[in-house]
């Protein structure tokens, strides 16, 4: 839904979508999530297509736009020069900051 309703994307700056490969690997791996079938998930895949398309792109950072990316993304020991902006936390900071000047 993230791609379909392209949340992320933004005329003024260049974005990189994921091609239908790593794709269908984070689909498949964000349905195991969902079904909380945490050991199937298929971390050496992700690390070596993400790096992949890190490198190929030469990307500085990345979104992790769905919500259920961020539970396997700690755990694939990704190249630790790139910034990740984690959608959920980004949502939790906002709206406790909303909270607090509403309060």
């Amino acid at each position: 839904n993230t791609l379909k309703y392209q949340l992320y994307q933004n005329k003024s700056k260049k974005m990189f979508l994921p091609n239908l490969k790593l794709q269908k690997t984070l689909e498949e791996n964000i349905r195991l999530i969902i079904k909380s079938n945490f050991e199937q998930v298929n971390y050496l895949i992700l690390l070596e297509e993400i790096n992949n398309f890190i490198k190929l792109n030469n990307l500085d950072g990345l979104v992790l736009g769905c919500t259920e990316i961020p539970i396997f993304f700690d755990k694939i020991n990704l190249n630790k020069n790139i910034t990740t902006f984690n959608s959920v936390e980004i949502l939790v900071d906002h709206l406790i900051n909303f909270l607090n000047v509403k309060i």
